[in-house]
């Protein structure tokens, strides 16, 4: 099986290229590969390229990715924390938190619905977050990026369903990785306690949803398109 993950050098999507590449080739686009070049495995192959526009990525999936093989499940971790109060808002802040993930969702969507980039019955995932739906000061940039994530994947769902191509949203709560520490590193121990406490179950563990990914990549999800799965510790419970 063939699989493309863009934002697989650090946190959840790094996890992913661990566990899938120990059985399947695994193509990852993204700026740092230390971290995967010290795993020393064959079949990862390293894609590298930073999302800065849309024209940009466009033409680098067209000339280097287009026709270079055939994709089983192609997954969006693209993205940085961004909390940033609304009115100290800049035109970097826009460029930096609002549009990488939207714009390699919007580019991993457009290839997929041209013929011979993803398989039929392959599944196409990206990260969302309970900020979609949640709101939360300092949030706005970060939440509306992954609010219109899930509102894309229900019209791609449509588009892509007649060749059996699933496309779905992993609304995620806080998990524990490299961006989750830089988060929450400047919250007072009070502030930190509440954090947690608002996860009935706690912060999650980067295998939590690494787990989920691999059953929403898997024939076992063959039925479920056009949704966000949340899996966020009971968060939006409350």
């Amino acid at each position: 099986m063939n699989y493309l993950i863009l934002g697989g050098t650090s946190g959840i999507g790094l996890e992913v290229v661990k566990k899938l590449s120990k059985k399947n080739q695994v193509y990852v686009l993204g700026r740092n590969f230390e971290k995967i070049n010290s795993l020393n495995l064959d079949n990862i192959f390293c894609l590298h390229h930073e999302v800065v526009s849309f024209e940009n990525l466009d033409l680098y999936f067209k000339n280097e990715l287009y026709g270079r093989t055939t994709f089983d499940g192609i997954l969006n971790c693209v993205g940085s924390e961004g909390f940033k109060m609304t009115k100290l808002i800049t035109n970097r802040d826009y460029q930096n938190i609002f549009l990488p993930p939207v714009i390699a969702f919007l580019i991993i969507l457009k290839y997929s619905a041209k013929k011979n980039f993803i398989n039929p019955y392959g599944s196409i995932i990206t990260m969302s977050s309970v900020s979609s739906v949640k709101g939360k000061g300092g949030m706005m940039l970060y939440g509306a990026a992954r609010a219109a994530l899930e509102s894309m994947i229900k019209h791609a769902a449509s588009d892509l369903g007649e060749r059996n191509i699933r496309v779905n949203a992993i609304r995620s709560g806080a998990v524990k990785t490299p961006m989750h520490e830089r988060s929450i590193k400047n919250m007072d121990q009070e502030t930190l306690d509440n954090f947690r406490k608002s996860h009935l179950l706690g912060f999650g563990e980067a295998a939590d949803i690494v787990s989920l990914i691999e059953f929403m990549f898997s024939k076992k999800s063959k039925w479920i398109t056009g949704t966000s799965i949340t899996a966020d510790g009971g968060y939006l419970a409350e």
